[in-house]
Formats: C-alpha cells, structure tokens, sequence
C-alpha cells in the first residue's frame, strides 16, 4: 500500500487533477469508478470525463510520501502545477469542517426569503436524479411504496417501460457500490 501524491491528466487538452493518498491504488479504482459511474464528486472533472471519454485520462504517481506529508506534498504540486479540475487550491478536505453559530446564522439569513425560478427548479430536481440516498432514507421510501400504496399497484408496464427501469437502477447501484467502496 503507497501512498503519495496523483495526478488525473486529460491527454486531449492537458488539463490535470491534484490529489493525495494513503493508498493511491484505492483511490485510482475509485476515482474511475465513480467517473464511469457518472457520480464523482468534482464536476468540474466528471464533465471533461464525459465529454473526453475514459481513454483520455491517465492516472500518473507524482510522489510517495508518508502519509503524515501528503498534505504539504499536495499543497506543493498545486502551487506548481495549477491544475484546471481541482476545485479548490488549498491543499485537503474541507469535509467535516464545522461552521461557527455566527457563520451558519449569516448563511441562513442569506437563504431566507429567496426561491428558485421555475426552470432552476427543474435543473435542481434533474441534477438531483439517481443521486444515492442513505439506507435509512431508503427504507422509509420503500415502506411508503409498498403493495396497494405503490404507484405501479395493479398496473402491467411495457416492456419498454420495464428496460428503462432496470437501465436507471444499474446506474443508481453503480453509484451506490462506488460511495460503499471509498468508505471501506
């Protein structure tokens, strides 16, 4: 298991993604499974994939590095490289950041009063579909949807009906199965 530092290059127009691991081996099949996927967490990088294709992007070891550099290593090949697809240029996570009382008062305060036009809540539900849902979130869908209380109860789909169903499900497992395996 090495860790160190990666890069994500597209071949066609040599734009790059920056990351760090402790086991870059790991972080390589996830990253291009959530790709293939179509769920991976950086737009700015699933959008290029989707347009490029997979063939065009290389996944390439800058640096190995113990794990307690990786973040100063990180920071170093950002400020060299500048890649186009990271989202943001400071080096790490900003996940599990917790906001102060005043910060999520002023964020609230922003949000309050405004609504989204219609056409933005369309984009909104559209960005929103297949996106993979907690387990706990989808057992109480699925005991809302059972028997006679199901839209479906006592109707006969097409089999037309029936394949774009099983195709949107494949899609939704993938992504499930990809967000299971990042957190083991």
């Amino acid at each position: 298991m090495a860790s160190g530092i990666y890069q994500i290059e597209n071949q066609v127009n040599g734009k790059r993604y920056i990351g760090s691991a402790v086991d870059l081996r790991k972080r390589r099949q996830n990253h291009f499974s959530a790709l293939h996927c179509g769920g991976h967490e950086n737009q700015h990088l699933q959008r290029a994939f989707n347009k490029y294709g997979g063939d065009t992007f290389v996944f390439e070891v800058l640096e190995e590095t113990e794990p307690k550099k990786l973040i100063i290593r990180e920071q170093y090949y950002i400020d060299l490289l500048l890649p186009e697809y990271n989202i943001s240029s400071i080096a790490g996570s900003p996940l599990g950041i917790r906001h102060t009382d005043e910060a999520r008062a002023n964020m609230s305060a922003a949000r309050k009063g405004k609504h989204h036009s219609e056409a933005t809540r369309r984009k909104i539900s559209e960005a929103n579909k297949g996106r993979p849902v907690s387990a706990e979130t989808r057992k109480k869908i699925s005991g809302t949807q059972r028997g006679s209380r199901g839209h479906n109860y006592g109707k006969h789909l097409s089999e037309d009906a029936r394949r774009k169903i099983s195709n949107a499900q494949k899609t939704r497992w993938c992504k499930i199965r990809a967000i299971e395996s990042a957190d083991t």
